[in-house]
């Protein structure tokens, strides 16, 4: 069932970890069973004037999963707009990610960010 046309002038895109996300992040623990990343791009494109998905790297996309969430977002008529590495969740990122003043949690997200760009080829 396709969403209804939006009254907008402009296309509308959303952050998957909004649907349903499992809660909780680096501060909180998680609170509730997540939805299905695929389950959650059906949810988007059903949302009025929606025209584009977000996502995170590795929290919803990772290298085995991207091609089955490309194939879905265009099936749902939805593009991904953005694939971004996610440097907050976590607590070995509690004292910050890519400016922590400890050179060995530094290099971790930058490791992400490699691993973001080489794996989602659009």
């Amino acid at each position: 069932m396709a969403a209804e046309k939006s009254s907008l002038p402009w296309p509308l895109s959303v952050g998957l970890w909004f649907i349903e996300s499992k809660g909780g992040d680096r501060f909180t623990e998680s609170y509730k069973d997540p939805i299905p990343i695929l389950d959650r791009i059906h949810l988007a494109a059903k949302m009025r004037g929606m025209k584009a998905i977000e996502l995170h790297y590795p929290y919803e996309a990772t290298e085995e999963n991207f091609d089955e969430i490309r194939a879905t977002a265009r099936d749902e008529g939805l593009k991904i707009l953005s694939v971004i590495p996610g440097l907050f969740h976590e607590q070995r990122f509690k004292d910050g990610a890519l400016m922590s003043y400890d050179k060995k949690s530094a290099r971790k997200p930058l490791t992400a960010l490699k691993n973001v760009c080489s794996s989602t080829k659009f």
